[in-house]
């Protein structure tokens, strides 16, 4: 499924829960110009930077995922500055060890690739 694809069903799952609504209201949901999100939803453009933190606040992770946005670090970047300084640490070390655990891995996978040849 595409993004445009994604949105038209967004907009017609909103309008049977909601009732008879138009674009322009469908737009202001999300917080942009009926013209842009008409554009979204035929497949013409697709949102920039400015709109994507507005659509996968509104639609969730599967918006996020459509829009090339992963929903966890989307998830980490909206609550990072509310986090504790403490969290803050933790989570940042957290991250380190399993960045080096990745590049041991990764390492150790291309020397038995290498070795093997």
């Amino acid at each position: 499924m595409n993004f445009a694809d994604f949105l038209n069903r967004k907009f017609f799952e909103w309008q049977a829960r909601d009732g008879r609504k138009t674009v322009e209201e469908f737009a202001n949901l999300i917080g942009a110009s009926q013209p842009i999100v008409s554009m979204w939803m035929n497949g013409s453009r697709l949102p920039g930077a400015k709109y994507r933190k507005q659509i996968i606040e509104v639609f969730g992770d599967e918006a996020a995922e459509l829009l090339g946005e992963d929903p966890r670090l989307f998830f980490i970047n909206q609550n990072w500055e509310s986090a504790s300084e403490d969290l803050q640490r933790s989570i940042h070390k957290q991250l380190q060890r399993e960045v080096a655990k990745n590049e041991a891995q990764r390492s150790h996978s291309q020397r038995k690739k290498t070795s093997t040849k």
